[in-house]
């Protein structure tokens, strides 16, 4: 990024935080202009730290520059469609993604309902970063006109399942055999946000 800081930039453009946590901003970008920040580069390095961990997301192989500019690419696309949002929360002493929550609206006649997926880094887990970013995360939801929230998660990652069901989320239905996690055939949870917590595994 030319040797500036990110968060020196985001500064200069007037773009402010919607929470800040010690040293963890979390911004609200509905236009790309926070995720046009970070490089390719910088993407990358981010997904493949949850790759070499094996974590529960979709991506299962090591990404490099070129498939992260494409992903940038898809999710300025979307943000331009309108009715969705990006929450990326930074790290501002190192200048670094700590995390991020994606909003993933749908289409007619379920325009009514948008699909929630978040990542957190692992130094940065278990500080309550997940359930900030939630919380802004459902209350923009609803700015926007979302009726029913939901999101999937592995059956598998019972840790995300329990901060979920303290975020008020329910689960729905458990889906058999739904997705492969590195070779092995995984049972999928969907879960919806009731707004009442609850915290039955």
């Amino acid at each position: 990024m030319s040797g500036v800081k990110i968060s020196k930039l985001l500064e200069q453009e007037s773009i402010e935080p919607e929470r800040i946590i010690d040293s963890i901003a979390i911004y609200l970008d509905q236009d790309g202009s926070v995720l046009t920040k970070f490089s390719p580069q910088d993407w990358a390095e981010y997904i493949n730290e949850f790759v070499d961990e094996q974590a529960y997301i979709t991506v299962q192989k090591r990404v490099d520059s070129k498939d992260e500019l494409e992903w940038m690419y898809s999710k300025l696309q979307r943000l331009k469609e309108g009715r969705a949002f990006i929450l990326i929360a930074m790290d501002m002493k190192r200048d670094r993604i700590a995390g991020v929550l994606e909003l993933i609206p749908d289409h007619f006649p379920f325009q009514h309902r948008c699909e929630f997926s978040v990542s957190v880094r692992p130094e940065y887990r278990g500080k309550g970063l997940a359930k900030e970013m939630f919380q802004i995360a459902i209350k923009e939801a609803r700015k926007l006109g979302y009726l029913n929230l939901y999101l999937y998660v592995s059956a598998e990652n019972r840790d995300a399942i329990k901060l979920y069901r303290r975020l008020g989320f329910k689960k729905l239905i458990e889906l058999k055999k739904e997705r492969f996690h590195y070779g092995k055939l995984v049972n999928e949870v969907i879960m919806v946000y009731t707004g009442a917590p609850n915290r039955k595994i």
